[in-house]
């Protein structure tokens, strides 16, 4: 009786011991086995993807700290299927108002930036999509292009409050001050009983100061279907400078400055029925616009060694009234060598003022120390400026083409 008394407690508390403690010990060990599995990884790849809104491909992941989930060879795809944005490590944290991104290296070339301003697109225009601010930390960020750069930390910030959205970058500088974008968008509160489209009431706003090299092709990347957009200033063109602009009623107003270095003359040129080569530099002294049209515009440029083709120098003379100079030559069709070339031009409302830049003794290029071109004696109506554009034998203005937008953003006056 005492034997069998004890033996029925015996097996009592080793079921209860199955029970209480091997039976978790084993969810526990299933459970640690799916979180590092096929499944679950794609599980969160798949939540990735959703939120993002493009592929996402991760090599395994990881849960170092509750909350944290860490993806390893993490390449998000462009619309077309190759890949565009890649980061060895992505440490995702969720709380109920905020995603944080922790990245440790990132190199951007033009295709990943334009995906990438696409995403921040996506963010300031679909408030319902995306519910959470998100903190972005990359500690080990570089420009893939021909332009030198130095990597460096940047941080980016989305961030919603009452009907206002906005991204803000971040990037050690020079100087001591922090290269910075702010994007905000505003939603006006409707007026009741207005029945007006929601995008009617929008209102952008941005700031920039850019001290550290930006390259050109990442610039025009990042600003599709932007007056920016298409334009070529070569693979080595880098800007520097503010801008401060506001979108309104009548379209965008606002002011910029800055210099654009490196410029390729046969990339900024080949839109033109004959173009130049060399190596130039553009000084963007003021730079104001209203209602998505130029008000006041003066730039210089220099450049040093180069080509300029005849046909040009002859469009010059019969379009904006500059002067052949004294190393003008016969009118053979051939592409003509300078030494050296600068000039200045100057746009409002009253026209546009071509001026010779310093060293040239009053032209606009030179060659052995004559000039090929002076500038005109006088101003010019600004729509001249899109015949540059024009192809041979036209007797109109453009309407289409680099000509016709020029047309679209000159101040409306005309000139002298």
């Amino acid at each position: 009786m005492f034997i069998a008394r004890s033996a029925a407690r015996i097996t009592r508390a080793r079921t209860l011991f199955v029970l209480l403690a091997l039976i978790p010990c084993i969810a526990l060990v299933a459970w640690a086995v799916h979180r590092r599995s096929a499944a679950h990884r794609d599980a969160v790849r798949l939540g990735w993807q959703r939120q993002l809104g493009l592929p996402i491909s991760v090599a395994s992941i990881d849960h170092p700290r509750p909350g944290v989930v860490r993806g390893f060879d993490c390449v998000i795809e462009a619309t077309d299927g190759r890949p565009a944005v890649s980061a060895p490590t992505i440490e995702v944290e969720t709380t109920a108002e905020e995603v944080r991104l922790r990245i440790d290296r990132l190199r951007c070339d033009a295709s990943a930036a334009a995906l990438l301003a696409g995403v921040a697109r996506e963010w300031l225009e679909r408030g319902a999509r995306y519910d959470r601010d998100c903190v972005i930390e990359v500690a080990d960020f570089a420009w893939a292009t021909a332009v030198p750069d130095d990597a460096t930390s940047v941080r980016i910030e989305c961030v919603a409050h009452a009907g206002t959205r906005a991204v803000r970058i971040v990037r050690p500088g020079i100087a001591d001050a922090p290269d910075e974008l702010r994007i905000v968008r505003a939603t006006d509160a409707p007026i009741d009983g207005d029945a007006r489209d929601e995008r009617s009431g929008v209102r952008f706003e941005i700031e920039a100061d850019c001290r550290r090299p930006l390259p050109v092709a990442i610039l025009t990347a990042c600003t599709a279907g932007s007056p920016l957009d298409g334009l070529e200033a070569g693979p080595t063109a880098s800007v520097t400078g503010t801008l401060d602009a506001a979108s309104g009623p009548n379209g965008w107003s606002g002011a910029a400055r800055g210099l654009v270095e490196r410029v390729d003359l046969a990339a900024v040129t080949a839109a033109l029925p004959s173009g130049a080569s060399g190596e130039a530099t553009i000084s963007i002294d003021e730079l104001r616009w209203s209602g998505d049209r130029i008000a006041t515009c003066d730039l210089g440029c220099t450049a040093g060694r180069g080509r300029i083709g005849q046909r040009l120098l002859e469009t010059l003379v019969a379009t904006l009234g500059c002067r052949p100079g004294a190393a003008y030559g016969p009118a053979d069709g051939r592409d003509r060598n300078f030494d050296a070339a600068a000039w200045r031009i100057r746009i409002d409302d009253r026209g546009a003022e071509l001026l010779a830049g310093p060293g040239l003794g009053g032209g606009l290029a030179s060659l052995d120390g004559r000039s090929l071109v002076d500038p005109p004696a006088g101003g010019f109506p600004a729509e001249r400026l899109a015949w540059l554009m024009a192809p041979r034998g036209s007797t109109f203005v453009p309407a289409g083409g680099p000509g016709g937008w020029l047309i679209s953003i000159l101040p409306k006056s005309g000139g002298p």
